[in-house]
C-alpha cells in the first residue's frame, strides 16, 4: 500500500520522526541525482541534499500553527 504524501506530511507535522525518515528516503535519492546533474560531484550533491532536508525536519513541528 502506497501512503500519500499528504498523510506523510501530516504525520511529520504531528512529530512522527519515522514519517520524516520515510519522506527523506523517498526523495533524497531523486534530489541527489538532480543535484549531481548540476554539480557533477556526487559527494557534494549528497551534502546539499542533506542541507535541504535538515531545516525541513527542524521546522515540521510548527506546521500546524
Amino acid at each position: 500500500m502506497k501512503i500519500s504524501e499528504t498523510y506523510i506530511l501530516k504525520e511529520i507535522a504531528a512529530g512522527n520522526k519515522q514519517a520524516f525518515e520515510q519522506l527523506f528516503f523517498l526523495y533524497q535519492p531523486k534530489l541527489v541525482a538532480f543535484l549531481a546533474g548540476l554539480t557533477h560531484e556526487s559527494e557534494l550533491s549528497r551534502d546539499i541534499a542533506q542541507e535541504i532536508f535538515y531545516p525541513f525536519g527542524l521546522t515540521a513541528k510548527n506546521w500546524n500553527r
